[in-house]
Formats: C-alpha cells, sequence, structure tokens
C-alpha cells in the first residue's frame, strides 16, 4: 500500500510538471513570435473563476478564446460584453491567444 502511495504522488507529480512546462512553452511562444491584435468581450462568468470569453478576428476569420480576468490583470466587473481587449495570438496557430499583451 505504501509503494503504490509513492507511485501515484510521483505520477502527480510528474503530470503537474508537465503541465506547467507546456504552459509555460506557450507563453515563451506568445511572447516571442505571438501577433497583438483588438478583441471584445463576449461574456462573463465571474463567480467562476472571473473567466470570460472574447473574440478576435485573424485574416477575415472569427476567433474565440477563453480567459481569466486574473490573467491580464483585468477585473472581471470591468469586462463588460463587447468591450475592447487586447488579444495576442500565435501567426502558425491562430486558435492559439491570450487575452492580454505579452
Amino acid at each position: 500500500m505504501r509503494t503504490l502511495v509513492i507511485y501515484v504522488i510521483a505520477a502527480l507529480a510528474i503530470w503537474f510538471a508537465i503541465r506547467f512546462t507546456n504552459h509555460i512553452e506557450r507563453y515563451e511562444s506568445l511572447h516571442a513570435s505571438g501577433v497583438p491584435v483588438t478583441g471584445k468581450v463576449v461574456s462573463t462568468t465571474c463567480g467562476n473563476h472571473g473567466s470570460f470569453t472574447y473574440e478576435y478576428i485573424v485574416e477575415n476569420q472569427r476567433l474565440v478564446g477563453y480567459g481569466e480576468s486574473s490573467e491580464g490583470g483585468l477585473s472581471c466587473e470591468d469586462l463588460a460584453p463587447s468591450r475592447s481587449i487586447p488579444v495576442t495570438y500565435l501567426r502558425t496557430s491562430p486558435t492559439e491567444s491570450v487575452a492580454e499583451n505579452v
């Protein structure tokens, strides 16, 4: 039983490390080759970690992204639908975006 607990803890540690590393790599890519555009807030769910949905346009295609108000230093209460916000996306993968300037 003790060995099983150690394996579970080790597996969780590895999973968190991989997930955290992928998150860092995404932000590094956005910082290195991200394209800034102006997006608009579509909807908010302030009671759910200040989450919101935004849209932005790349080559006449409307794309949708999801974020949390704390990520971009924004207050969820200030994110009314239709409000303009900064969005940065990857030129090589326009659906990869973040609602902030990086």
